[in-house]
């Protein structure tokens, strides 16, 4: 099974998506902000997949992807977003995401999340 980072700043949706993910058989770590994300690939954690939410406390998503994407080029993120405006995900595609998801998430759109993944 796969290593999947969650980073989403709101505690409630944090741990409802990090238990809707671990329900897969994957294993999740879980972070509030860009910081603490930042702090564990810098470290050498790695993960299969990382899944950014696009309105973070402490950062813009889209700002975390490029800038995890700038230093790791081939990790794989998803973006998932409260809003579907169509200049967030075309500036999330434009930056190297995979997808991008509407919140809230529902085991159907964690599936397809993760076969989008290939995790």
């Amino acid at each position: 099974m796969g290593q999947l980072l969650l980073v989403e700043s709101a505690d409630f949706s944090r741990q409802k998506n990090k238990y809707l993910l671990k329900g897969t058989g994957h294993s999740v770590v879980s972070r509030k902000s860009a910081e603490e994300a930042y702090k564990l690939l810098d470290g050498g954690k790695m993960f299969d997949l990382i899944i950014i939410d696009t309105k973070l406390m402490s950062a813009d998503g889209i700002k975390v992807l490029q800038n995890i994407k700038a230093k790791y080029p081939k990790q794989k993120i998803v973006i998932i977003s409260s809003s579907r405006d169509a200049a967030i995900e075309k500036r999330a595609l434009s930056q190297g995401a995979l997808a991008v998801y509407a919140k809230p998430l529902n085991p159907q759109k964690v599936e397809t999340l993760l076969e989008t993944a290939k995790i």
